[in-house]
């Protein structure tokens, strides 16, 4: 349905994001973001139809920002393998097409009514839970979209998922399949268990000198020290130049002028209309007829509101006399907004045909944006002119440092020139936890032969938190195994854990042999010295007992006769060690289900058969599609 815009922004930050927007697109211009326009080359082909160039190169470009945005700080575009990254974006693109493709076979439609509903209720597009033009345009600019764009990508996917959806909702649950679920899902479980931690038998194991040389001896390459190097570096940080740049009043002036030369005021037109649609019960020329009939009434002097209240189809807005609110261009659709940007204010248009029917429109009021003051612009120029300037300075003083230590012997020369402190740090690896030795970039030049033989300084590196560092190596320290005095004690503690759960395990084990001998569980356990406890009909949701416990528990079959009990023994907990003698199993119930939770029950169980049978449909579609890659 038509955009319902509500009221426009009001007030200063209004006034700088419409300002923002119109320099993007002075700037820019609207070509940047839209693209070219047919007659151009294909990447793939499936079924006949084409996968575009420039389709392909947005959808690669959008992949690529979001893999760097996934990296973080640490975002650095040449570790991408760029091969990888375009296969897996045209498989995406191949595999998009031959599900549309299906879907259109199907004949099925997302009305562009429903798409325009769902964008005005987007919290992303609203400002003090209202919907508004003015962020929706600039936050899917940023995003590289225009509403059009957005629109079509929105059907789209809205269209896969109607197809997918359909399918997996057609899949039914029998009745038998419903009653078996709930007895499993549903079962009761009554028991007996201990759980012997490890750490109560940690005075009954010894670890002696010959257990932790053979332990050292057998596993000496996890005792390892990695490559290292010693390495000197200074450091050249934007945000300790801050005391070094200031901003006039003057060119706070200038820029502002400059920016307000080009400010173009966007115009916002309010209208209200009334729709009547095409459908089953109405066809084409009844609705004409209806909309001229409207038209008469209008210029006979018949409130425009009222009879918007009572016969506009369009539900959203006629409760509200047909308005829409204010909007700018690019909003609604070709056919409406021609019409409405030529309409003088309280002007009505005669019937307007639109994909959506015939509507009247009504131009209520128009406004337009002025530029913010100086005032209100002068603390967000002050922190733009003075980012500028530090740019400007750290990309000036980064070549300085890159120049002087290129040439240098060592640091401190640089450092010297451009009053930084030569700082040194010991033994870094590539584990080091080092914010700056950490990165990527540097890492791969820390190990780097040629470099370290050559005794130069490096490279100048840029950082992604404003920073540059340069660094020499000092020293390199080749990998080796660390002496055994250094990890005696994290051996013998390994050790004394590791004897210490195979003995609670040999105790737990002791216990499952006897009480398989014939004897009783909980006089074991006490002769043992185990805390024994009994529990009755615990379900497989419990969430008061140890997850393992009941994982392990449910896994045990059911006791076989009368009187008869399973008895087993899990490592639970990293090196403790349950033990279990279950004595009863109770199926659940689905006469004592409630209504509400079988149905959710069975829409659960038809989920996963509709999901099963939509991924074996998917494998076939794709099997039986023509598939060219050009």
């Amino acid at each position: 349905m038509l955009q319902d815009v509500r009221k426009s922004m009001q007030g200063t930050t209004a006034k700088v994001i419409v300002w923002l927007i119109a320099i993007t697109f002075a700037l820019f211009g609207v070509e940047s973001i839209v693209g070219g326009i047919g007659g151009e080359p294909e990447i793939a082909e499936i079924n006949g139809e084409g996968i575009a160039e420039s389709e392909f190169k947005i959808a690669l470009e959008r992949k690529r920002r979001q893999v760097l945005t996934q990296m973080g700080d640490a975002a650095d575009a040449s570790l991408i393998n760029d091969a990888l990254l375009s296969s897996s974006v045209l498989n995406g693109l191949i595999q998009e097409k031959i599900l549309l493709l299906d879907a259109q076979e199907k004949g099925l439609y997302i009305p562009q009514q429903m798409i325009d509903q769902y964008i005005r209720e987007l919290n992303d597009f609203k400002t003090d839970g209202e919907f508004d033009n003015s962020r929706m345009q600039m936050t899917l600019g940023s995003a590289g979209f225009t509403l059009q764009g957005f629109r079509n990508t929105l059907a789209k996917q809205f269209m896969l998922d109607q197809n997918r959806g359909g399918l997996i909702a057609s899949a039914f649950v029998l009745d038998q399949e419903e009653a078996e679920l709930i007895a499993i899902d549903r079962q009761e479980r009554s028991f007996g268990s201990a759980i012997l931690k490890r750490i109560d038998y940690a005075e009954k194991v010894e670890v002696n000198s010959n257990d932790v040389q053979q332990y050292y001896s057998e596993n000496s390459a996890i005792f390892r020290k990695s490559e290292s190097v010693d390495v000197a570096y200074v450091v050249l940080d934007k945000n300790n130049l801050s005391e070094e740049v200031s901003v006039s009043d003057e060119e706070v002036n200038v820029r502002y002028e400059t920016e307000i030369a080009d400010f173009i005021g966007e115009e916002q037109r309010r209208a209200s209309h009334i729709l009547i649609t095409i459908d089953e019960s109405l066809d084409e020329a009844a609705a004409l007829a209806k909309a001229q009939s409207l038209a008469n009434d209008l210029n006979q002097g018949a409130d425009f509101s009222e009879l918007a209240k009572i016969n506009s189809q369009d539900e959203s807005s006629a409760v509200e006399g047909g308005d829409l609110g204010f909007s700018g261009k690019g909003v609604y659709v070709s056919e409406f907004e021609d019409i409405l940007f030529q309409l003088g204010i309280n002007e009505i248009s005669e019937p307007v045909k639109t994909e959506f029917g015939y509507h009247l429109i009504k131009l209520v009021e128009i406004q337009t944006n002025e530029p913010p003051s100086l005032q209100e612009m002068k603390e967000s120029l002050v922190a733009q002119l003075k980012e500028e300037k530090l740019d400007v300075l750290f990309v000036e003083l980064s070549q300085q440092l890159a120049d002087v230590s290129y040439s240098a012997s060592d640091l401190a020369e640089p450092a010297e020139e451009l009053a930084l402190d030569v700082r040194t740090l010991a033994s870094v690896s590539a584990e080091t936890s080092d914010p700056i030795f950490s990165d990527r970039r540097v890492q791969k030049d820390l190990f780097d032969s040629e470099l370290r033989e050559s005794g130069n300084n490096s490279d100048l590196i840029e950082l992604a938190d404003g920073r540059a560092i340069v660094f020499r190596v000092e020293g390199y320290n080749e990998a080796s195994d660390l002496p055994i005095d250094q990890v005696a004690g994290e051996i013998e503690a390994l050790l004394k854990n590791q004897k210490s759960a195979e003995f609670a395990a040999s105790v737990g084990q002791a216990f499952v042999v006897r009480v398989e001998a014939g004897e009783q569980a909980s006089a074991v356990a006490e002769d043992l010295g185990l805390d024994w406890v009994e529990y009755s009909q615990i379900r497989r949701d419990n969430a008061d007992l140890l997850p393992e416990l009941v994982m392990n528990v449910f896994a045990m079959p059911e006791p076989v006769g009368e009187g008869t009990k399973q008895v087993a023994g899990f490592d639970v907990n990293d090196g403790d060690f349950a033990i279990v003698s279950l004595a009863r199993v109770e199926s659940g119930d689905a006469e004592l289900i409630l209504p509400v939770e079988r149905r959710s029950i069975a829409r659960t169980l038809g989920s996963t058969y509709g999901g099963a049978d939509y991924s074996s449909y998917l494998v076939s579609i794709e099997n039986g599609a023509e598939i060219e890659r050009l």
